[in-house]
């Protein structure tokens, strides 16, 4: 709820982007349009995940962003928008910091280090949430020839 305790009318969520991500939070996006059935919910989501979304039934629109775009270009263009609400799903403060600069007054998401300034409206991690943390390529590539026996045995198949 807004202040004054109005349901809000326009609302953005920013999407993750990573393809697993986005999938997953499509559950999160029905629940929200069978809360808010009459409000107009917009999906800002990176332009390679643009194919995924034209016919969800949560959605009434979509923006899409490219990786060379800045956040204050992309606030520029939120804008436009007049959202009263955003539900920031991605933990960057980038994420946040986009829709702080689109001028949304209501701007929800995860509590996280160097975002929380620009969210109006933060919620406390689960309990059991387990950190991540990114690995080099240098990293995954030991990693995984680590985990691959010496020699693979070659597959055949009968003629």
């Amino acid at each position: 709820m807004l202040a004054g305790n109005q349901p809000p009318k326009r609302i953005l969520v920013r999407g993750v982007n990573w393809l697993g991500d986005a999938v997953m939070t499509t559950p999160a996006l029905m629940r929200l349009r069978e809360a808010l059935p009459d409000a107009k919910i917009v999906l800002l989501t990176h332009e390679k995940l643009a194919g995924l979304w034209p016919c969800h039934p949560a959605l009434d629109g979509l923006i899409t962003f490219s990786p060379a775009e800045s956040p204050w270009r992309i606030g520029r263009r939120l804008r436009a928008g007049l959202f009263d609400l955003s539900l920031v799903l991605p933990n960057s403060p980038r994420s946040a910091l986009e829709v702080w600069l689109g001028r949304i007054p209501e701007r929800v998401g995860y509590a996280r280090s160097w975002r929380n300034w620009w969210l109006t409206r933060t919620v406390p991690l689960p309990a059991e949430t387990v950190p991540m943390h990114p690995r080099s390529v240098r990293h995954v590539r030991r990693a995984i020839r680590r985990s691959q026996p010496a020699s693979i045995p070659p597959i055949t198949t009968a003629a």
